[in-house]
């Protein structure tokens, strides 16, 4: 009888770590550790990691990242960021680009690397 109530305690002691771990096992982003091709809005992307939060509903791409839309293009970037709230893009570190339409910089500070999109949009801002 011993044996059994030692037993069942055991037994109820995982079950309740268990439950405790299920609950913590949901985070706010998931993390793929791959080469990633992704359509998302007409917008193509490939990288090599990205992450999405789905507190912030953003997607980060990061490591040779190549972005495309109809309007914008983009290789080799190092990381970028697409909100899908606002359907803003900001990359950093881009290697090359192109865009057709009209492009904004900043003069009055030092350019950082940081290009700026939003879908649709005829505007690119480079900070």
């Amino acid at each position: 009888m011993k044996k059994l109530s030692v037993l069942l305690t055991i037994l109820s002691l995982l079950m309740i770590t268990h439950g405790a771990i299920a609950q913590n096992s949901v985070t706010d982003h998931s993390v793929i550790n791959k080469s990633n091709d992704l359509v998302l809005n007409d917008l193509k992307f490939e990288c090599k990691q990205s992450m999405t939060s789905l507190d912030t509903k953003q997607i980060t791409l990061q490591d040779n990242v190549a972005i495309k839309t109809d309007k914008f293009e983009c290789k080799d970037a190092s990381k970028a960021i697409f909100d899908q709230t606002c359907k803003k893009l900001t990359v950093y570190n881009c290697k090359s680009f192109s865009f057709h339409g009209e492009i904004v910089m900043s003069i009055d500070k030092k350019i950082e690397n940081i290009i700026e999109y939003t879908l649709g949009d005829n505007k690119l801002f480079i900070n």
